[in-house]
């Protein structure tokens, strides 16, 4: 059979028109981080204890310039506590605490989202064990405050107990939070998407609404320069997590980039 490709010779200048991406989550938003451990592209290694200062190559283009990758994140395993499924099969994290030295650390190098006060969707492709969860505290599992989530622009951890998926920003002196049910989707993969639009919030699992509350802050915190970081103290293997700013004139509903990368990915991660 014969095969006939047609190619321009321009390029496609309109900014509406969508473009084949590297995700499946990707769009036409403005994509701040878009890291997928098991694929090669975005991770270099295969090894066991990837070592510190792995540089994770983001999926998701440069917001000014489409002809280039955006920011990546940055894994800081000093202690090299965190360990990697044979064959690319997702990053495991182990109990620690959220200001230690192990973690994925995002490298715009301050919070991503507060200085302009963004409206933003985040999502994390994780599996969480059944037994031996930290239950000491509210385990953040993406965050960008010094502290706790009071202080938070964004911040997702699993609840006092460990195993009630949560997504809260602060106020400074308080937080206003979503939530899942009990240890929904625990013991598999699982995508926790977390939305901040105005005032309201909303949370995800497995691209379910679980929760909206429309009360959340009017202005996100400036808590300090800090940066934004992944899996300090949850005890789970993560695969996957993408951020974006929302507002722009091509923007989808949130409810319809959750459903899909949902689809995409529901049988992806194992």
């Amino acid at each position: 059979m014969n095969s006939t490709i047609l190619r321009s010779d321009n390029r496609i200048t309109d900014p509406s028109r969508q473009r084949i991406e590297r995700d499946p989550i990707l769009g036409l938003e403005d994509w701040v981080w878009c890291l997928d451990f098991t694929n090669p592209f975005c991770n270099p290694t295969e090894a066991p204890i990837p070592a510190t200062g792995t540089k994770f190559v983001s999926l998701a283009r440069d917001p000014g310039d489409p002809t280039l990758q955006g920011r990546g994140g940055t894994l800081r395993n000093a202690g090299a506590t965190i360990t990697q499924v044979a064959g690319r099969g997702g990053l495991v994290f182990p109990a620690g605490t959220h200001n230690v030295t192990d973690f994925v650390e995002f490298t715009y190098g301050s919070q991503d989202f507060y200085l302009d006060n963004d409206d933003f969707l985040a999502v994390v492709w994780d599996k969480q064990t059944l037994t031996g969860f930290n239950t000491a505290n509210y385990a953040p599992i993406l965050w960008d405050s010094i502290s706790n989530a009071n202080a938070a622009s964004l911040w997702m951890d699993l609840g006092l107990g460990g195993t009630v998926p949560r997504g809260a920003v602060g106020t400074g002196s308080a937080g206003q939070s979503v939530l899942g049910t009990e240890g929904v989707g625990q013991g598999s993969p699982r995508q926790i998407a977390f939305a901040r639009e105005g005032t309201k919030l909303s949370l995800f699992v497995n691209g379910v609404l679980m929760d909206v509350n429309p009360n959340g802050p009017a202005s996100l915190q400036a808590s300090g320069p800090v940066s934004t970081k992944l899996a300090g103290n949850h005890v789970a293997t993560i695969y996957k997590t993408a951020a974006c700013k929302l507002g722009g004139a091509y923007d989808r509903p949130v409810a319809e980039i959750v459903a899909q990368d949902w689809r995409a990915c529901m049988n992806k991660f194992v």
